[in-house]
Formats: C-alpha cells, sequence, structure tokens
C-alpha cells in the first residue's frame, strides 16, 4: 500500500485532470464505449487518454478483457480521486452557468413619483420585460432613504 502512495504522489505533478475524468467515467460506466459515448468523446480519445494516464503514474488501471474490465488495486485508489476531480468540475460548471444566466433577484430603488412617471416609465416597463427574473420594488416618493439601513439599491434625488 505504501508503494502505491508513493507512486502517486510522484506522478502527481504530471497527470492531467481530463485524464482523470475520463478514468473516472470509464470505471463508474465500465465501459469505453458508453464513456465516450457520454464524454462526446471519440472511443478512440478515450482508449489513448486512459493509455497516457497508465503511462503518467506508471501502473494499470483497469484489467481489461474482451467481455469485461476490472479495476486493479491502484486503479481503485485513484478512482476516488478522481471522482473527487470530476465533482469538483461538475460544481465549477454548475457555478458557472449559474453566473452566466439571467439576472435575477430584487432590486429596491427609491425615487420621486413625478421623475418616474413623466421620464423612467417607458424604461422601466422596458427593463422589467427585458429581465423577468428581477422583481423591481419602487419607492416612489422625495423621500430621502437611507440605502443600507432600509435595503435599497439606487436612490434618484432632484
Amino acid at each position: 500500500m505504501d508503494m502505491i502512495v508513493a507512486v502517486a504522489e510522484q506522478y502527481a505533478s504530471d497527470v492531467d485532470p481530463n485524464e482523470l475524468l475520463i478514468f473516472a467515467r470509464v470505471a463508474e460506466l465500465g465501459s469505453f464505449s458508453r464513456a465516450a459515448e457520454q464524454l462526446r468523446l471519440p472511443k478512440s480519445t478515450v482508449s489513448r487518454r486512459l493509455a497516457a494516464l497508465e503511462s503518467r503514474v506508471g501502473e494499470r488501471l483497469l484489467l481489461r478483457t474482451t467481455r469485461r474490465q476490472t479495476l486493479t488495486e491502484f486503479g481503485t485508489l485513484l478512482l476516488e480521486h478522481a471522482q473527487q476531480v470530476a465533482a469538483e468540475v461538475a460544481a465549477v460548471t454548475a457555478l458557472s452557468e449559474h453566473r452566466q444566466a439571467a439576472p435575477g433577484g430584487r432590486l429596491r430603488v427609491s425615487m420621486p413619483s413625478d421623475f418616474a412617471n413623466l421620464l423612467l416609465a417607458d424604461a422601466l416597463a422596458a427593463f422589467v420585460g427585458r429581465y423577468p427574473g428581477i422583481a423591481l420594488e419602487l419607492d416612489l416618493s422625495p423621500r430621502r432613504v437611507d440605502l443600507l439601513g432600509e435595503g435599497f439599491d439606487l436612490a434618484v434625488r432632484m
């Protein structure tokens, strides 16, 4: 077991995270073909990248026969780490997709009613139509608001 850990530490800096993702998918699905299909890669690329990973770490990860494949002892240990990498990539992807999604939330604005009615009515209607995920809350009064204390995002005063 100590030898396996030593080998992993020796080659850790050379490991390509994409190869770990491919390895995790092949191990989870039990098939190069299914992994290639799910990853939208040619089967030959999946096979080549897994062979490159095995070469990098200096260990076989899978024992392959014509009918099935089985994880080696080292493959079993590496799979746990590969799955952690896959989970982190999924988390980053989800965060990125969330950030690129349409804006949403609440926008609190305070402004005099005359200003809103005369100059901004069309612009406010267009804004609400363009960003349906934003709940626009208007305080149409001339009073001075405490932006932080009252939770306003914007105040327009004349």
